[in-house]
């Protein structure tokens, strides 16, 4: 029986299954509708151009004005002038500035809003607890503001498969755009490496990509295998192939490739903002740094693979446990119903 409270989420983009914010939304969207009567709102048709992420914001702020006795569920900036009961942050733009060095009018617009919206917000949740420490940080948000609920993975979507006989190869595999706030220079260094040296054991490189930006370095390597344009559905199945996901990223706000990844059965070996500290102190997660040697990488990638090929099983469990469907239902139920009785 659904609850007589109704909801309102904002997405200027609505909801998708393929990534990002609009995932968050999608995920929102069929859980939030098992209680209670969910209504989304997005961007109008209008498009006001380069200004057009600063207008429709504000649209929307006015249009809540009119919506009274509702839940209002903001993602961040959406509805930045507007203070929503719940303000969910994905990450930072001063954050995103901060560790990759760019330094753009729209970067700098969009951390605007974000620090606006997060100063009008009633609550605050944070999908990881680097978010939380860059929005106290950076934006000075008082800590008491902020809950932090992970994102979660469709534990029964990503899972292991059941052989997990030792291989001759090693597979690893990389996911996520070619550019270099996903880190592509130590990508590039590291399949290079592992093109053109004879190793202590096989390794083959997979890479997945959305788009065909920068694929000209990983085109024509007898060790690396790169494909375009997988789909949501296609993913499963790519890493499942796989054995180790390497993700040296500059920075995420929880990274869904990095819970995909572990969440089907693959150790990760990544950058502080792939091994987070949700995920720091698991024996299958090898934090690394940006100059670290990549012959030490190499042996790490076998060490982890010796120690978890046959593993894949307790790797799933675990993150079902930490991470899955179920878990994080009840967590955000028991979240919206405190701030539907403090409403």
């Amino acid at each position: 029986m659904k609850n007589n409270q109704k909801i309102f989420i904002v997405s200027m983009n609505g909801t998708s299954n393929a990534g990002g914010v609009e995932k968050v939304s999608y995920y929102l969207n069929e859980i939030l509708s098992e209680k209670y009567d969910v209504k989304f709102i997005t961007k109008t048709k209008l498009n006001f151009g380069k200004i057009n992420n600063l207008i429709q914001p504000i649209l929307i702020s006015l249009i809540l004005l009119f919506k009274h006795n509702r839940l209002i569920i903001a993602n961040s900036w959406h509805c930045f002038l507007y203070p929503a009961d719940i303000s969910i942050h994905h990450g930072t733009s001063a954050g995103i500035m901060d560790k990759t060095g760019e330094n753009n009018l729209s970067l700098k617009l969009t951390a605007w809003m974000e620090k606006v919206s997060a100063k009008k917000a009633k609550s605050i949740l944070s999908v990881s607890e680097n978010c939380k420490k860059e929005l106290i940080s950076y934006y000075g948000i008082p800590e008491e503001k902020i809950f932090v609920i992970n994102n979660f993975v469709e534990d029964s979507v990503f899972y292991p498969l059941k052989d997990t006989q030792k291989k001759e190869e090693i597979n690893v595999c990389f996911s996520g755009a070619l550019c270099y706030k996903k880190g592509i220079d130590i990508l590039k260094s590291l399949t290079q490496y592992i093109e053109n040296h004879d190793l202590p054991r096989k390794i083959k490189f997979n890479i997945a990509t959305n788009f065909d930006r920068n694929t000209e370095d990983f085109k024509n390597l007898k060790k690396i295998t790169l494909q375009t344009g997988l789909n949501s559905s296609q993913m499963p199945d790519f890493y499942r192939k796989n054995d180790i996901l390497f993700f040296p990223t500059r920075y995420e706000g929880f990274s869904m490739a990095a819970l995909e990844a572990v969440s089907s059965g693959l150790c990760l070996i990544g950058s502080d903002f792939a091994v987070t500290p949700e995920f720091i102190n698991y024996p299958f997660c090898q934090q690394i740094h940006f100059n670290t040697q990549i012959e030490e990488i190499v042996k790490g990638i076998i060490k982890l693979y010796d120690e978890f090929h046959n593993k894949k099983q307790e790797i799933h469990n675990q993150i079902k446990k930490d991470f899955g469907t179920e878990q994080y239902k009840q967590k955000l139920f028991s979240f919206i119903n405190k701030i539907i009785e403090n409403k």
